[in-house]
């Protein structure tokens, strides 16, 4: 009787630890940043709204802060952005990274952020 006790409180620890490092090991599920009205800002370049994710925390990613340099802009000093509207900033960085260190895929000339 006494050796079946300490099998079922072995069994039910393994249970309980084993629960918990599983569901230690999900990801939480992520939320969409929700725009907040109460980050607009206003810039030289226009009205630029950011937003707030779910620990409270407001960014602005993505907010170009020159023309691309294409064209006649191409290694030329940064142009301003056109345009003065309101305009939401990205839930993410507007440039990704470079896919592998060679010159061809070093980024794109239409990405002017500061990523």
């Amino acid at each position: 009787m006494r050796k079946a006790a300490i099998i079922l409180i072995v069994i039910g620890i393994v249970v309980v630890i084993g629960a918990n490092l599983f569901i230690g090991t999900q990801p939480e599920p992520e939320m969409a940043p929700v725009r907040d009205d109460t980050t607009l800002r206003r810039t030289l370049a226009g009205e630029v709204v950011g937003f707030r994710d779910r620990y409270g925390a407001r960014s602005w990613q993505g907010v170009p802060f020159a023309e691309p340099p294409v064209g006649d802009l191409r290694w030329r000093a940064p142009q301003p952005p056109s345009g003065r509207r309101t305009r939401a900033a990205t839930s993410a960085s507007g440039c990704s990274g470079p896919a592998s260190t060679s010159a061809r895929t070093a980024g794109s000339p239409r990405c002017s952020c500061t990523c």
